[in-house]
């Protein structure tokens, strides 16, 4: 977390860009050769291999030219997927791990394409020229960008469908084009003539929803427009009593990030056809329960409200040689019970100074939610953020349900390395609704506080109790607390954090003590600021690894040297990168360019920038989540914690329920 007062980002900060582009072609942008034009190009230019060029040339190299490998661009970032008819040169962006974030290419812009992913993306339109056969120049959050064409909504991310007539994907949200789940207020507004609108629903339909019947025959089929085109899945509609009363046709899903926001898939709770696809209902979050019951995210329906007792198991995926070519990417499977809420994935390369990533997930149906080589099929938000363990929490929303049955992992490393795998299955028998998260408190010998001294520390204990209260809104009773002090002269050297590899070496120093839990370390301040900024404190990882035996040990470390100065803000400060390391992200970051994959966090898009120095402040998004734990800069009080954050929060390993 970062201050305005004090703030420099961290140098070991990666962002998601450098983390695709070392793992696709085995360098970094940093010292790719597209980076390296000096002296630096004028404006309307980009630095293309080395040369300036005019920043809509459309020379091979340049972002949306097309490509095989990464070599190709020299973003270092060719997305080769499916989605991407002869490749695309490109970038990620506006990803940032803890606040600065990547910057597009002159001729580009930074554009959000699904709920996990923004890209770079070629301008075009008047002087900026038009794009390549198979793209197609469309709006895109109010900018001319070069998309792929689409023919059907299958060529969509989740969330989208195809205008044909355009030949581009458009959001769900309020679509009104009259196909089987979109949104309408009338019969006429409807293909099929037959609307559930919102008002005559007493709001459980939000924002209406076009659907047909079909014929029993055509049971568990995709059923037709009236154009035509399959839109919609049929299914069979049980009454009051268990009957099949009809037959309708419904917007089809595999999990809920395919259908509208406020609509759930009945994949989720097995309510689904023999290929595995369930429909879109209302969630419950719209319609509200009855006494005695909650709503549950994860699947949309009202449950009964009482807690389940949760447990951990671990499954040892072996040790295997990674590498950054995709020849030596290694793909796993990792299966999952019935009754499992969450899958850690954790990596540990044999050398701390080794990066790993995770470059592919497919859900058991075969659905790809994350694909480094093609951000439209991409909706599991996952972000490496430098050398040492890796971790990733699925699921990370509530919109991508899990299922039991077989997941595929695909992971890769930056350098050639051997690594072990491991998941951490999560279960529980119920709903999860909250837990219990002991706390290990690390201190360096900074000369302010010690293991011995601070239980009776007044400040540090005020700052716990507010720590305590924001997760308690959550749920999440946090204890015990257990105060160590850092062994040796790591415990003096790492006073002041003074480069990756030290907090890497104090992140380490967990795994000598058998307290297991949210590890925190207090140092006195981390070394370098720049441009008037400098950290307040740093998590080990979005998420970090879990506290558990045979496995790689980090955690959060914050600087003791603000504890006197602002205790609340040190509160909040430990209470957000605790949020990280659990595995929430910004839910702005500071271009407004991206944001977490959670819908019920406010946005505070880069409109509301309002001095235009490319950074958005606490002032310039009150009201737009500048209040939230997990806004990306401190000021104020932040302490809102989400229903969906919550969703996240009680699935990491480390939160534990009786």
């Amino acid at each position: 977390m970062t201050s305005p007062k004090t703030s420099r980002m961290a140098a070991w900060a990666r962002l998601l860009a450098a983390a695709v582009a070392a793992l696709l072609g085995g360098c970094e942008p940093e010292t790719y050769a597209g980076n390296d034009c000096l002296p630096a190009c004028l404006e309307g230019q980009v630095c293309n291999f080395g040369a300036c060029i005019d920043a809509h040339s459309n020379a091979a190299g340049t972002i949306g030219s097309g490509c095989a490998s990464d070599q190709e661009c020299s973003s270092a970032t060719c997305f080769s997927g499916e989605s991407f008819s002869g490749g695309y040169c490109s970038d990620y962006c506006g990803a940032a791990i803890l606040a600065y974030t990547q910057q597009c290419a002159p001729g580009a812009a930074c554009v959000q394409l699904t709920e996990a992913v923004a890209v770079c993306l070629d301008q075009c339109g008047g002087e900026k020229g038009s794009c390549r056969s198979g793209y197609q120049c469309a709006a895109v959050e109010g900018t001319a960008v070069c998309v792929p064409k689409c023919t059907t909504t299958a060529d969509c991310p989740s969330q989208q469908r195809c205008d044909v007539t355009a030949g581009v994907c458009v959001a769900n949200e309020g679509l009104s084009d009259g196909s089987i789940g979109s949104a309408c207020s009338g019969d006429s507004q409807c293909q099929s003539g037959a609307c559930l609108d919102q008002a005559g629903s007493d709001g459980t339909w939000k924002d209406g929803y076009c659907f047909d019947v079909c014929d029993a025959g055509g049971e568990g089929k995709a059923c037709a427009g009236k154009d035509g085109s399959a839109q919609g899945l049929c299914v069979a509609v049980p009454d009051s009593d268990g009957n099949i009363s009809s037959h309708l046709c419904l917007a089809g899903c595999a999990t809920g990030v395919d259908c509208r926001p406020g609509y759930m898939c009945t994949a989720g709770i097995d309510w689904k056809t023999s290929t595995g696809l369930g429909f879109c209902l209302p969630s419950c979050a719209t319609y509200g329960c009855e006494a005695g019951e909650v709503c549950d995210n994860s699947s949309g329906v009202c449950v009964t409200g009482v807690s389940a007792p949760s447990s951990v198991y671990t499954v040892d995926l072996g040790t295997h040689s990674l590498g950054p070519a995709q020849s030596q990417l290694k793909a796993l499977t990792v299966q999952v019970p019935s009754d499992a809420v969450s899958v850690m994935l954790v990596g540990q390369p044999v050398s701390a100074q080794h990066e790993l990533a995770l470059a592919k997930a497919v859900q058991p149906d075969g659905k790809v939610v994350l694909d480094v080589f093609d951000p439209l099929a991409t909706d599991f938000k996952v972000v490496s953020i430098g050398p040492g363990p890796l971790s990733a929490l699925y699921p990370n929303s509530p919109r991508l349900a899990l299922v039991p049955g077989n997941y595929g992992f695909t992971f890769g490393a930056f350098q050639n390395t051997q690594a072990k795998l491991t998941a951490v299955v999560k279960t529980a028998k119920g709903l999860l609704s909250g837990g219990q998260l002991p706390v290990v408190l690390w201190f360096t010998k900074q000369g302010r506080i010690s293991a011995a001294s601070a239980p009776n520390d007044t400040q540090l204990q005020q700052a716990l109790a507010i720590l305590q209260n924001v997760y308690a809104g959550a749920n999440i009773q946090l204890g015990p607390y257990y105060y160590l002090d850092v062994p040796g002269t790591l415990g003096q050297g790492a006073a002041v954090i003074d480069d990756d590899g030290e907090l890497a070496d104090l992140f380490a120093a967990a795994g000598s003590s058998a307290q297991q839990g949210l590890n925190l370390f207090f140092v006195e301040q981390f070394a370098g600021d720049e441009g008037g900024y400098v950290t307040l404190g740093q998590s080990g990882g979005i998420p970090g690894p879990p506290s558990l035996p045979g496995l790689p040990h980090a955690g959060v470390a914050v600087a003791v040297a603000y504890l006197d100065e602002d205790v609340e803000r040190f509160a909040q400060t430990m209470a957000h990168e605790a949020g990280h390391y659990l595995g929430l992200f910004h839910t702005s970051e500071a271009n407004g360019k991206s944001f977490d994959p959670l819908l019920d966090t406010a946005q505070c898009p880069s409109k509301h920038d309002g001095d235009a120095d490319g950074y958005l402040s606490a002032k310039e998004c009150q009201g737009l989540g500048a209040d939230n734990l997990m806004f990306w800069l401190a000021g104020g009080a932040q302490t809102v914690l989400s229903a969906d954050q919550r969703y996240v929060l009680v699935r990491n390993p480390m939160v534990q329920t009786q």
